[in-house]
């Protein structure tokens, strides 16, 4: 944190030396995929383009678990005044839903739960820059039927019927994004976590991605194998959070 002071003409300036508090990240997690391809199958079929789209396939399955594995940290790791039915560090008067009590959102009212997770935010002072909110399909589906679709009401120079199929466009001060890959609540199976943050609220590195193939030593054939170590982690739960929400397409 930089300290700012009262300034007057000719004054000595105080200087500081900044100084950043040292982070840990452990990389202790892996994924893996592996299958065989036997000799005699090479011989007797055209294997040559599976074994390629088999190995593609595996490294998108890797990817889509590990993200999968991230994001339900990034939903239960938030600060405890970013969560809930009484979220907000200093007023405690929005309601993000909780497991077995969802905050219900509409078409029409869709844009007031963007907004409070905003104000959830700035209640944490966390940044203006680098917001981020990820919402599952059923939710993304609400802005298309609301006058969010609109660009004039976005901000964007165009509109989110026009964008990606994962990146919505930019509405509350958050860049949005679509993910198929968010949990949802034990008790409430068809509500879907939405989180929101700044993006220096969590770290991911990864340490060792490796593919590789080798002879079977117990049979007649070969082993393909893919390897994805990995470590994530919330270093800034202030900066962070989630609603719980249900559908309602009325």
């Amino acid at each position: 944190m930089i300290t700012v002071r009262d300034y007057q003409k000719g004054q000595n300036l105080v200087n500081e030396q900044p100084s950043s508090i040292a982070q840990s990240l452990l990389i202790d997690h892996g994924k893996y995929w592996s299958f065989v391809s036997y000799d005699l199958d090479r011989v007797q079929t055209d294997l040559k383009g599976c074994l390629a789209r088999w190995a593609d396939i595996g490294s998108y399955v890797i990817a889509k678990s590990i993200d999968t594995d991230v994001l339900a940290v990034m939903a239960a790791g938030g600060a405890a005044a970013n969560i809930g039915t009484a979220a907000g560090l200093t007023s405690a008067s929005f309601n993000l839903g909780t497991d077995g009590s969802p905050r219900t959102v509409t078409k029409a009212d869709i844009n007031e739960l963007f907004t409070d997770c905003a104000t959830v935010l700035d209640e944490q002072n966390a940044p203006p820059t680098g917001r981020f909110l990820i919402l599952a399909p059923s939710v993304a589906g609400l802005i298309a039927k609301s006058d969010l679709k609109n660009a004039m009401i976005t901000g964007d120079a165009t509109s989110i019927m026009r964008l990606g199929p994962d990146h919505l466009g930019e509405i509350a001060g958050f860049q949005v994004y679509k993910s198929t890959l968010l949990p949802y609540g034990t008790s409430s199976t068809t509500c879907p976590y939405c989180i929101f943050g700044n993006t220096e609220a969590t770290t991911f590195a990864t340490q060792l991605v490796e593919a590789k193939i080798q002879d079977d030593p117990f049979g007649f054939g070969q082993l393909h194998r893919g390897l994805h170590v990995y470590g994530r982690k919330v270093v800034k739960p202030e900066g962070l959070g989630a609603a719980l929400v249900s559908i309602s397409n009325i």
